[in-house]
């Protein structure tokens, strides 16, 4: 029996500053979920790990090639750093890795990287490869040159008279099989075409995938298996493992966590008109107000961790483009950064239900100001009611829970305690 433990999609935020815009991608508990993970890991005593995509959060300036060169520079450094560590804490497995890039890796530093990564193997039961694959335009991955030629090379492999039978398994971020319901392109551009291929193979072929965070079970079409992992980012942190035989393949998936992602009190904190100025012609960007030091202060003082919970549709902003939403909110963790600010446990985009909405919504749904409490609780494994939150708009704070919410920080915290 061979086995393989596959997980993904971790984006990883740790020398680099701010979170992912889906509030239920906890990129900054990476930390916490690698030291779970390597438990896992040694009590598992798996042949292979495989880490299929999505390695870090990567700023969409530095995936668009957009904002100041300045600020550039010191987002790739901090790439080369959180790339650094996740090579460390692999190279320090003890057992035999392979890895695949996802859209959300920066190319060039992750190249860079792992330039030496095993490419292939060759273990007991099966042949393992990896695929460095990106997306070429509209958002869409195709499979081209060297990696397209492996691919094809792996289907022309036939297991040399009375060797027993043996698997192929491919590692990959992208989709090939099967067309899964979302808005946001999961398969290449010439998927109909890999998947046909595979189809008619003379040997058996697994195929294992990344990037839809819902995950799939096993289906198989012709010779060709398909299996997408659950994201180990979002709770309650998946990974999966794989049993090969010469007989069949058996896979399972288990959770990092059965209960609170860590022993932690969080405070929500609403950025309009707390730890912002409003943005102007003159100046576009969220600007930090003068007393957020003193507020994040506090509420660590306190034992809080800060969510920022931040409106896409306040006047000023509901007409910017996702991506554009994305990048401002980046630009202003780096802005905390450089004042020596925590990054705070969490990101909340959300839609203020009580104005218009932006012209084009993402494809993962944003939570609703009333939706907030029982969405956060949720993601990080706690009740509703240990939330607080803080805003200066008493119809946000009427949504969240009046008894939990209030404008001014020393009220709101001292009655926690209080009732604590």
């Amino acid at each position: 029996m061979t086995r393989i433990l596959q997980f993904t999609d971790l984006h990883f935020r740790q020398a680099l500053p701010g979170h992912s815009g889906h509030s239920e991608r906890l990129s900054r508990h990476g930390p916490e979920l690698l030291q779970m993970l390597k438990e896992c890991v040694e009590a598992e005593a798996p042949d292979l790990v495989a880490f299929t995509g999505d390695i870090i959060d990567a700023p969409h300036d530095l995936l668009h090639n957009t904002g100041d060169s300045n600020d550039r520079n010191e987002l790739i450094e901090a790439v080369r750093a959180d790339y650094r560590t996740m090579r460390k804490w692999l190279d320090e497995l003890g057992c035999p890795w392979m890895i695949a890039p996802g859209n959300h890796d920066f190319r060039p530093v992750f190249l860079e990287i792992f330039a030496d990564a095993p490419r292939r193997l060759e273990l007991a039961d099966l042949t393992a490869i990896s695929y460095y694959d990106w997306e070429v335009h509209e958002n869409i991955a195709e499979r081209l040159g060297e990696e397209r030629a492996r691919f094809d090379a792996a289907l022309m492999e036939n297991r040399p008279e009375g060797w027993p039978e043996r698997w192929i398994v491919h590692l990959q971020h992208f989709l090939i099989w099967p067309d899964v319901p979302h808005g946001y392109p999961m398969r290449y551009r010439e998927a109909d075409e890999l998947r046909d291929l595979l189809h008619s193979a003379s040997s058996r072929h697994v195929v294992l995938s990344g990037h839809f965070h819902a995950g799939t079970e096993i289906v198989n079409h012709g010779n060709g298996y398909y299996a997408v992992c659950k994201s180990i980012t979002e709770a309650p942190h998946h990974y999966r493992l794989f049993d090969f035989t010469a007989e069949g393949c058996q896979m399972r998936t288990e959770q990092l966590l059965r209960g609170p992602l860590a022993d932690q009190r969080i405070v929500l904190i609403d950025r309009t008109d707390i730890l912002t100025d409003e943005p102007s012609e003159a100046s576009p960007e969220y600007v930090l107000k003068k007393e957020a030091d003193a507020l994040f202060e506090q509420a660590l003082e306190a034992g809080f961790q800060p969510v920022l919970v931040s409106a896409w549709n306040d006047p000023h902003s509901q007409s910017l483009a996702w991506s554009e939403i994305l990048k401002r909110h980046d630009r202003l963790f780096l802005a905390l950064s450089r004042r020596g600010l925590p990054q705070g446990a969490g990101l909340v985009i959300a839609i203020d239900e009580n104005r218009p909405l932006p012209p084009q919504l993402p494809f993962e749904p944003l939570p609703r100001y009333a939706e907030l409490a029982p969405r956060i609780a949720s993601q990080y494994g706690i009740k509703p009611e240990e939330l607080l939150f803080l805003s200066r708009d008493s119809s946000r704070r009427k949504r969240f829970g009046l008894d939990r919410s209030m404008s001014n920080i020393e009220e709101l915290l001292s009655r926690s305690l209080v009732k604590a």
